[in-house]
């Protein structure tokens, strides 16, 4: 189990710290949101579906998440992949072998769980992050040095200088983090999901309206009411599927 977990978390944090590039460090294309992520880790760890509901929702919440001026915001990559990678690890024993399979939205159940456990834990990718930046500006300062004094200097080459130390501080704040995470739910038990079941859809249904609420409030348009009237209706099928 232990090697599993290992080679499983070298893996996601390679990959995460590659997409964590594009937060500011470079490109900025959006493969760096939940809604990438998460289906991406979730296809990694061979249920996609479940990684699908987990970037939707926490792409929502974190919707009005930005890098504005100074501040830092959550690391939405790394906590995309630790929620999705801890949601799909403690339901696989209770998945026969499928995963997406088993049950009413399948892993995604867990989503909610993984969330309130990996929040405090995102902290770290957080002042990793704002650390990084910190350290970065020596590349700008030896760049401004050296035009200030008339010395050509290759911009170019500063710039793709500050690239590595982000990749290294998301790979290792996110390996570090993955193993024990990972390792603490596979140990739950086969009839944990099942069990909680009647708590688990409900928990999913607010987590659903709170994100919601969280993108009418950074993106509002009058139309925004139809999409809080329709999410309305979602959450209330499945309040029925699971009454």
């Amino acid at each position: 189990m232990l090697e599993s977990v290992l080679a499983k978390a070298v893996l996601l944090s390679l990959v995460g710290g590659v997409l964590s590039l594009d937060k500011t460090a470079a490109f900025q294309t959006g493969v760096s949101r939940p809604i990438v992520v998460g289906p991406l880790t979730g296809y990694l760890l061979g249920d996609a579906g479940a990684g699908l509901m987990v970037g939707v929702l926490l792409e929502l919440l974190l919707i009005g998440n930005l890098p504005v001026g100074k501040y830092v915001p959550v690391h939405e990559t790394g906590l995309a992949i630790l929620v999705t990678a801890v949601t799909i690890t403690a339901f696989g024993p209770s998945a026969g072998g499928s995963p997406g399979q088993a049950g009413l939205f399948g892993a995604a159940r867990l989503m909610p769980a993984a969330l309130l456990v990996s929040i405090p834990v995102s902290r770290i990718y957080q002042k990793a992050d704002a650390l990084t930046r910190g350290f970065n500006r020596r590349f700008f300062d030896s760049a401004a040095a050296a035009l200030e004094s008339g010395r050509p200097v290759n911009l170019v080459r500063e710039n793709m200088k500050g690239l590595v130390p982000f990749f290294l501080t998301s790979a290792i704040a996110l390996f570090i983090t993955i193993i024990p995470l990972m390792a603490a739910a596979s140990l739950v038990p086969t009839y944990a999901p099942e069990a909680a079941g009647r708590f688990l859809y409900p928990a999913l249904a607010g987590c659903a309206v709170l994100g919601i609420a969280a993108a009418l409030n950074a993106v509002y348009t009058p139309k925004s009411v139809y999409l809080f009237s329709a999410s309305g209706i979602v959450v209330s099928i499945i309040w029925v599927f699971v009454r």
